[in-house]
């Protein structure tokens, strides 16, 4: 995968470097006093969103949604987002054996256990 910006390479570990200084950078600011204001946090959310894309780009997944899945009994179901849809395969609602993603509102099917990317420990 590439940079957007730069054209340069990043790699997985990268990815996962930016996002722990992330949530380093906002747990920092969220406990250096009792209010935060939304304009201290502009750039960490900026970031936060482009991490969003390139994780989006690492899984092969259109970062705009919607998504729907298409489980092996028939049922069709929609994800705003691919947090919602992350959460749902982590949680083994879809996921299974034979289940479809597609990814341009049900035009085209990939299996799902393509995207084994969707499922992360955290």
């Amino acid at each position: 995968m590439a940079d957007r910006k730069k054209g340069t390479p990043v790699t997985n570990e990268q990815l996962l470097a930016k996002t722990e200084g992330l949530i380093h950078e906002l747990r920092r600011r969220l406990l250096s006093g009792p209010e935060i204001k939304w304009e201290e946090l502009k750039d960490v959310m900026w970031a936060t969103e482009e991490l969003y894309e390139h994780l989006c780009v690492a899984l092969h997944l259109n970062p705009s949604g919607p998504y729907k899945v298409k489980i092996t009994l028939g049922l069709v179901y929609d994800f705003k987002d691919l947090e919602t849809l992350r959460r749902c395969v982590a949680s083994g609602r879809v996921g299974g054996e034979g289940d479809l993603l597609s990814q341009d509102g049900g035009e085209t099917w990939s299996p799902l256990s393509e995207f084994s990317g969707l499922v992360t420990d955290d």
